[in-house]
């Protein structure tokens, strides 16, 4: 009888592969098969396949291709050999998102000068042109503003808000789902 378990020559057992997105998505993908599992046995190996549990899941014999979703993914590779022995290696691949929200339109070091509103001190913004747009590959969070100066207040849109004479700075701030965060900064001049 064979009662050899199969050796791993190769396989990242406790060796988490830490890795951030790929541009653009919330997810990565493994371009090769650099991860994959090596084993041998002295009956021969009749299979060596893997499964995927966590952020991600599924099953295959080779990780090249495979795309893991944000998060932690336990991948489990399994040898088992002609006679039914078996072993397994097991590693995390920890997927994070490092990358900052992007502005699609800001009025970052635009400056808006306007006139106060006939009859008062003030300027009330009246639409929402002033406010900013941005995205994220693992979406916005937030997007919100701070005023400082002439003005202050809070909020997520300047429609409506009744600015004092004088300056006022405008910072918008974009969070994304993962904490990455950026800001746009501009000044609105009431005279």
């Amino acid at each position: 009888s064979d009662n050899q378990d199969p050796i791993f020559s190769f396989c990242l057992a406790r060796d988490d592969q830490e890795v951030n997105t790929d541009l653009g998505v919330n997810t990565y993908t493994q371009p090769d098969n650099s991860w994959d599992a090596i084993a041998s046995d002295n009956d021969g190996i009749a299979s060596l396949t893997y499964v995927l549990t966590g952020a991600t899941s599924g099953s295959g014999t080779s990780l090249a291709g495979v795309v893991f979703n944000l998060g932690t993914t336990t991948v489990t590779f399994t040898a088992v050999d002609s006679s039914g022995n078996e072993v397994t290696c097991v590693f995390d691949v920890i997927v994070s998102d490092n990358q900052d929200p992007i502005f699609s339109f800001c009025l970052a070091g635009d400056d808006q000068e306007v006139n106060t509103d006939l009859g008062v001190n003030t300027y009330t913004q009246p639409d929402n042109s002033w406010d900013a747009v941005a995205s994220d590959n693992d979406g916005i969070a937030s997007l919100t503003y701070v005023l400082t100066g002439a003005t202050s207040g809070t909020g997520e849109s300047l429609a409506g808000v009744v600015f004092n004479l004088g300056t006022t700075t405008v910072t918008f701030t974009a969070v994304d789902s993962s904490g990455n965060e950026v800001t746009c900064v501009f000044d609105v001049i009431v005279s």
